[in-house]
Order: structure tokens, then C-alpha cells, then sequence
């Protein structure tokens, strides 16, 4: 029965020895491995893919594949010519955001101290629609003029942060080095002023 029969029902044979009966538990069994409502486990339904081999082609395509450009003459086809292979040249970028930060030369308007240096006397609001043009008109040169010194202020500013910076990281070695950090110090860096109590000698 062990080595017959079980063995032919598990596999969906008929019963070769008809004289021997199967089992209620193995009834029981074939019901439920027949079942088609039965929902099936996951290790069932899936089962582990066998890993692709590696061909020779691929292999091949590999191991030749250059690193560098080959470039061969046109005269040199089907002969055994050298082939002459040309380095790949790294591509130059370059830094917007530095172009950007670095200040521009001063103009003419940077130089003039004041406004009124440069447009010259404020014209009158007056009552009429020409001379409020006009008014207007010298108004938005004169802001224009204010924010471009702000801007040129800013960006000057920017470069007299950076510049202590970069004279730090160099050896200061030269005798000018070292009064240019030290005026600097001493015009940037806020002074504790110390104060202690005065005592008074008197003298016997």
C-alpha cells in the first residue's frame, strides 16, 4: 500500500491494485488537491527562475570594447595599419555663479557722490502734464541711480569679506601682509573697552 497504491493516487493514477483500498486520509487528500475553489499558497504559484547563462558574444563585446576613440585612415582599411587611438578630452565648465559674484567696474554714476552730482538740480512738480513728466522722469533716474550704488556697495562689500579670507589662508611671510591684517583687524573687529576702578594715591 506504501509503495503502490499512495504513491499512484498522489500522482493521479488509478488505483493499479484494486484489492487493496485506499485510506479515508488519503480521500481526503485527493479532494482537497483537486479542488479548484481551494486558493493555492504563494510558494505554488510562483517558483525560482534559472539564471541566463553568459554567452561567448557578450562576453567578447566585453572585453573589446575600447575606452578611447579608435580612429583608423581610410587608406589603412583592410590592412594590418596601426590604429591610432585619440584620448577623450575632458569638457571645460565654467562657474556662472562666480562671474556673477565679482563686482563690475565702477561707471560714471558709481562715482558721483551724491544724485544731484550727477542729474543736477530736481526740476519742479509744477501743475501741467508735461512738467509732471518731466519730474517724473528725472525721479526714476534718480532711483535708478540709488539702487545701482546699492547694488555697488553690496558687491563691494562681498569682496572686501572675501578678500581677508583669502589673504588668511596665505602665508603672511611679508612685513605688508601682515599691517594690511592688522588694520583690518582692528577696523572690522568690535573693541571691548575694559574699564577698571580708579584708585586714588595719596601720598604722605
Amino acid at each position: 500500500q506504501k509503495i503502490i497504491t499512495i504513491p499512484a493516487a498522489m500522482q493521479g493514477l488509478s488505483n493499479p491494485v484494486p484489492r487493496v483500498h485506499h485510506p479515508d486520509w488519503l480521500h481526503k487528500k485527493m479532494l482537497e488537491k483537486n479542488d479548484t475553489l481551494k486558493q493555492r499558497r504563494i510558494n505554488e504559484l510562483f517558483s525560482a527562475a534559472p539564471k541566463p547563462k553568459p554567452t561567448e558574444s557578450s562576453t567578447v563585446e566585453e572585453s573589446e570594447e575600447p575606452t578611447t576613440a579608435s580612429v583608423r585612415d581610410i587608406e589603412d582599411i583592410g590592412s594590418q595599419a596601426p590604429i591610432f587611438k585619440i584620448p577623450t578630452q575632458p569638457v571645460a565648465r565654467t562657474n556662472k555663479r562666480k562671474r556673477d559674484d565679482t563686482p563690475t567696474a565702477p561707471t560714471q554714476s558709481m562715482i558721483a557722490t551724491s544724485w544731484r552730482d550727477l542729474l543736477g538740480p530736481p526740476p519742479p512738480m509744477g501743475e501741467t502734464e508735461e512738467e509732471l513728466q518731466v519730474w517724473l522722469a528725472y525721479q526714476k533716474k534718480k532711483w535708478a541711480w540709488q539702487a545701482e550704488r546699492r547694488a555697488f556697495r553690496a558687491s563691494m562689500g562681498k569682496k572686501m569679506r572675501s578678500e581677508p579670507e583669502k589673504t588668511a589662508s596665505r602665508p603672511s611671510g611679508t612685513l605688508g601682509s601682515f599691517i594690511k591684517k592688522t588694520q583690518h583687524t582692528l577696523l572690522n573687529t568690535p573693541w571691548q573697552i575694559i574699564q577698571g576702578p580708579v584708585q586714588v594715591c595719596r601720598s604722605t
